[in-house]
């Protein structure tokens, strides 16, 4: 696909944004994508919502914005047509972490990284951005991080007990968010006495969550774990002062939005190598697992709900201070800015 890289130069403050619906789902990029359009309006940007099938009603002439989710089926309906400017990919994740397998990972590397390497590329995390550079030809000035914020007003956790036993997770439904190893690690931790509490949307792909909600079955664990389906982030931080120990098992996450609000809760963490490690590891309140085993999450599960000191390692000592959205959409515009000059 051919695309003039120039800089839109319509005086109009306007942007064409191109993403799946987000009709009744909630997930740390839909909710990125929200709060930062929320405040692009605010400060005078006018903002035409398109879904992928829609892709040809997009008008050329506004700032184009195309969330990674809608890259594959964007480059598909538009195909040679040129561009009159280079096209923002907002990537939450690789487009190629979005597939199944390895084979389609690798078709959908060939067929969008034309398009991808003429575009400017924000990501949200570093773990995103590195891979970014590493798999497309892209120039640093091509690149930019914003990484999310927290909603203001966000509860602390003001108390903990010894010795953890309220599990929580927030991950939706859908493959790679660990789900398997963990219901496989507690079905051995059965002599302990833990609970889980689970909110995640379904609807994002409904077979596989119903083989995971089967498999809660079929290893007898309902009366340990509760699905509550979706949640507002009201709820979701009222989960989380109330949890004892969030676990957060994905192998890959390019930030991990819900990781952060779990440091803003004050709720302790045992997680798996991803996210935003460098920042996470600050709020010594992380304990990573040494690998991505049953085995290993086995171990620092039994280790931190039968050890006191364990447990309270990895408790917060202080409040971490974490950005809000105004702050996020601010530095967005910053970014999106010079595009539309």
């Amino acid at each position: 696909m051919q695309a003039d890289i120039r800089p839109n130069r319509a005086k109009q403050k306007a942007i064409s944004f191109v993403c799946e619906s987000a009709e009744n789902r909630i997930s740390g990029g839909y909710i990125y994508n929200q709060q930062v359009f929320k405040y692009l309006t605010q400060i005078g940007w006018s903002i035409t919502t398109y879904t992928p099938e829609q892709s040809l009603l997009i008008d050329p002439s506004n700032l184009i914005i195309i969330d990674s989710i809608a890259i594959e089926e964007f480059a598909t309906r538009w195909g040679a047509r040129p561009l009159p400017s280079a096209p923002i990919l907002l990537c939450h994740l690789p487009p190629e972490k979005q597939v199944k397998t390895e084979t389609e990972a690798l078709e959908s590397v060939a067929y969008l990284k034309s398009m991808i390497e003429k575009s400017h590329v924000i990501t949200t995390g570093s773990a995103c951005s590195s891979y970014m550079m590493q798999n497309y030809n892209l120039l640093q000035e091509q690149i930019f991080e914003v990484k999310p914020g927290l909603k203001e007003n966000w509860q602390c956790k003001t108390s903990y007990s010894p010795l953890p036993s309220k599990l929580l997770v927030v991950a939706n439904l859908i493959p790679n968010k660990g789900y398997e190893i963990l219901l496989n690690s507690l079905s051995q931790l059965l002599e302990l006495p833990w609970t889980l509490d689970i909110y995640g949307d379904e609807g994002f792909a409904p077979h596989y969550a119903q083989e995971i909600l089967a498999s809660i079955k079929s290893k007898r664990l309902s009366d340990r774990i509760r699905y509550h389906g979706t949640a507002d982030q009201a709820a979701i931080n009222a989960a989380m002062v109330n949890a004892d120990l969030f676990v957060q098992l994905s192998p890959y996450e390019p930030y991990s939005m819900v990781s952060l609000e779990a440091i803003a809760s004050g709720l302790p963490m045992l997680s798996a190598q991803s996210g935003e490690v460098s920042d996470f590891i600050e709020s010594k309140s992380v304990r990573y697992l040494k690998t991505h085993t049953i085995n290993s999450v086995v171990e620092d599960l039994n280790d931190l709900m039968t050890r006191a000191s364990a447990y309270f390692a990895i408790t917060p000592k202080q409040k971490i201070e974490v950005r809000n959205w105004e702050q996020v959409g601010r530095e967005f515009a910053n970014v999106i800015g010079p595009f539309h000059e």
